[in-house]
């Protein structure tokens, strides 16, 4: 399963899984994939560092402080479909098995928005919805209340509790960015051509570089195979400042394919040229 899941994350997409007791498990992913217009091309593409295709409008993170997402959800591999995905775009994850510690975390941690299972044990998502709701300090949190369950019913007793938005399970990647969006007011990056460089080519002397101790660690990171570390560091580089744009961009795409192999190369480049 974690081979499967590697390969997966390298085609841009994600493994979720469906339990039913005494039936088994159904594992399945979404990927994106270009249309093909004519045969023989592949659209508008650009080819990635890696040789990997991204499209221009592919989203690789936002603009701004960076935002804190509580999961509230008690079967951990529905907490992991968003941790995978919501951390590559680097947001931070707070992840709570119920209800009760939901409450708890929101208050603790004070993240800027919550996503909610409905059917869990000591406190289901309406009774966190209903605690939400009816206190003074938490009631003005925006609330995404994620279910398998598409009745209408199901979504209706969500809106009158409280919740912003319904969010059906599993979980389409563009609906729940577009949900993002509209909660917490982002501004999305997008990957662009100037910015999307194929490996064999030199290094872009249009990219603005970080400093050699940034650099460094960057490079200790990726010996270490530290990707969501590294992930971390370049999403705060960019918020520090924008300049790094194309840099951590070049550097995301090769994070999204687990290439640390590369992204050692690629720095090992950059140190060079700081050193000249």
């Amino acid at each position: 399963m974690a081979i499967s899941q590697r390969i997966v994350r390298q085609m841009g997409g994600y493994i979720q899984v469906q339990s039913q007791l005494n039936k088994g498990s159904e594992f399945f992913f979404t990927i994106d994939l270009p249309l093909v217009k004519e045969k023989g091309k592949l659209g508008h593409l650009n080819r990635s560092v890696g040789g990997a295709f991204v499209e221009d409008n592919h989203i690789v993170g936002y603009r701004g402080d960076r935002q804190t997402i509580l999961v509230v959800d008690d079967r951990w591999e529905n907490r992991t479909v968003f941790l995978n995905l919501l951390e590559l775009l680097d947001f931070r994850i707070i992840e709570a098995e119920n209800g009760q510690v939901g409450l708890e975390k929101l208050r603790d941690e004070q993240p800027d928005l919550v996503i909610t299972d409905i059917v869990m044990p000591v406190m289901d998502g309406f009774e966190l919805l209903r605690s939400i709701r009816s206190a003074e300090d938490l009631k003005h949190y925006p609330v995404i209340v994620s279910s398998a369950s598409v009745a209408s019913s199901d979504q209706q007793m969500a809106f009158a509790h409280g919740a912003d938005h319904f969010l059906a399970k599993p979980v389409d990647t563009q609906v729940l960015l577009n949900l993002l969006s509209d909660c917490l007011n982002l501004e999305w990056v997008y990957a662009s051509q100037a910015d999307v460089v194929n490996s064999s080519e030199s290094v872009p002397v249009e990219v603005v570089l970080p400093s050699r101790e940034t650099l460094e660690t960057l490079l200790a990171l990726a010996h270490r195979d530290n990707i969501k570390v590294l992930r971390e560091q370049l999403g705060q580089l960019v918020q520090h400042d924008e300049q790094y744009l194309p840099f951590v961009e070049s550097m995301l795409q090769l994070t999204q394919q687990f290439q640390t192999e590369e992204i050692e190369v690629r720095l090992q480049q950059y140190l060079e040229i700081e050193m000249c």
